[in-house]
């Protein structure tokens, strides 16, 4: 069974950061510090209500704590928004928890 988007929804599996040989995090030459959580990822499913120009395969930038995070037969994924209800008129408007595409996941 796929796992897959709906609605206005991407479906995101995150991309670790950098980690020394000991698993603590690391940017470059620095160590951070603490766990961090990176908000990169590959699209693994847009729902039929996305905004064009987000397609599967690409890399993408979230806003942290904005997306729904959930494992499905041992993958992690976040469920991020793209649109969301108005609640006064009951139409779409945009949510901006995807901040960028970045590129191709082969990239």
């Amino acid at each position: 069974m796929k796992v897959r988007a709906v609605g206005g929804r991407v479906l995101v599996v995150p991309m670790d950061g950098e980690t020394d040989d000991e698993g603590r995090p690391m940017k470059g030459d620095i160590y951070l510090g603490r766990e961090t959580k990176h908000p990169l990822g590959v699209v693994v499913s847009v729902g039929e209500e996305a905004p064009a120009g987000i397609s599967e395969g690409d890399r993408v930038l979230w806003a942290r704590d904005l997306g729904a995070e959930f494992e499905y037969e041992g993958v992690q994924f976040n469920s991020l928004h793209t649109l969301t209800e108005c609640p006064h008129c009951s139409g779409h408007i945009r949510d901006d928890s995807v901040m960028a595409i970045v590129g191709r996941a082969n990239d």
